[in-house]
C-alpha cells in the first residue's frame, strides 16, 4: 500500500463544502490513475477556523 498526504495553508471559507467538494471531484480522478484500487480521505480533527 502506498500512501499520500495533501495539506494546504490556511481554511477554505466552508470546509464541508470543500471537503464534499474534493470527494466527488478529486477521488474521480485519482479513481483513472492506473493501479489505484481505492482512496481513503481523512480530513482534518476541525474543520472551523476556532481554535
Amino acid at each position: 500500500m502506498v500512501s499520500y498526504f495533501v495539506t494546504y495553508n490556511g481554511l477554505p471559507r466552508d470546509a464541508h463544502a470543500f471537503l464534499a467538494y474534493y470527494a466527488r471531484v478529486h477521488v474521480p480522478i485519482l479513481m483513472r490513475f492506473p493501479r489505484i484500487r481505492s482512496v481513503a480521505l481523512h480530513p482534518p480533527d476541525r474543520l472551523d477556523r476556532s481554535v
